[in-house]
């Protein structure tokens, strides 16, 4: 049986997910009784009451539903199906409600078209049964870039997703107003809290609006390797680039290159230091890494298939 090296690494991410999701929903809608404070207004020192960055008042928007419901409803539907069960906990509703306030206050724009695109994206990604086990399909890349900010450079925001160009919201988190400004120094904090809006819309930040010029290391900004320098993670490299035989490289690592977790191509998973696309189900395998869902006893053997029983 094959060393499961990759499982650490990607049960990390799946879990910190799930569980900045959770926070931010807890932090959203902990206060809903409480009216919720204007980006554009002033933090005050005297005012240390916690409330939730985004009003929750009024119908959440259609195309705010239709965003949130495919990213959040859409799995746990296609899931219940095919285990023949109930659907999980989905953070739809919360996320329709944050992502109506942005939308109302002119903070971001979505186009109709970048949603479609998206919700038949995840339609695809979703199809079958074959996907069901504990890590689910990637996320797809249609589903990336799907806002324009409209905050600019020192204007208070809700979200990284507000700023304009590949501007960050410093200081924001779920109860927290934070002002739009350029990628942070070798020294600035970073990733300190819960991005709300960009978790509840799955959007990759690192890439689209980066805290740092480098890198985040530990909750503050470092400086980035550039290609060929030596390294020790791929995060040393760039959201573009990985750490490979301990040099800086650009790209993602293709099929059958050196990987360590976390730095392999869309749709690849990285086991035994080697990048790899996840088997169909029927396939022989050795561990639920292998698999796009999980590995299952049949046949005397083992086979990719549905494995309703983990998440």
């Amino acid at each position: 049986m094959r060393r499961d090296s990759a499982s650490p690494t990607l049960r990390r991410g799946s879990c910190a997910l799930c569980l900045a999701a959770a926070l931010a929903a807890v932090a959203l809608g902990a206060c809903k009784e409480k009216p919720a404070r204007s980006p554009q207004d002033e933090p005050s020192e005297a005012d240390d009451e916690v409330r939730p960055i985004y009003d929750q008042k009024g119908p959440p928007l259609p195309l705010a539903v239709r965003l949130c419901q495919a990213v959040h409803s859409l799995p746990e539907e296609r899931r219940a199906q095919c285990c023949a069960s109930r659907p999980g906990i989905v953070l739809a509703g919360e996320c329709a409600f944050a992502l109506t306030a942005a939308l109302r206050s002119r903070a971001v724009a979505l186009e109709p078209a970048r949603v479609d695109a998206c919700a038949a994206a995840l339609g695809r990604a979703y199809q079958g049964c074959g996907w069901v086990g504990p890590f689910g399909p990637a996320f797809p890349a249609e589903c990336q870039r799907l806002f324009a900010g409209r905050r600019k450079a020192g204007e208070a925001c809700r979200s990284s997703l507000e700023c304009e160009g590949g501007a960050s919201c410093a200081g924001v988190g779920p109860t927290d107003v934070g002002r739009c400004a350029p990628p942070g120094e070798a020294g600035a904090s970073c990733a300190t809290a819960v991005d709300a809006l960009a978790t509840f819309t799955r959007q990759d930040l690192d890439r689209l609006h980066p805290p740092c010029k480098g890198y985040c290391n530990r909750h503050r900004c470092a400086e980035r390797a550039a290609p060929g320098a030596a390294c020790a993670t791929s995060l040393q490299c760039g959201p573009d680039g990985r750490c490979a035989a301990g040099h800086c490289a650009e790209g993602r690592a293709q099929p059958g290159e050196s990987c360590s977790g976390g730095d392999c191509a869309a749709g690849l998973r990285c086991l035994e230091e080697k990048c790899f696309a996840p088997l169909e189900e029927g396939a022989a395998c050795a561990s639920d890494l292998d698999c796009r869902g999980g590995c299952l006893a049949a046949d005397g053997g083992r086979r990719c298939g549905r494995r309703c029983d983990l998440r």
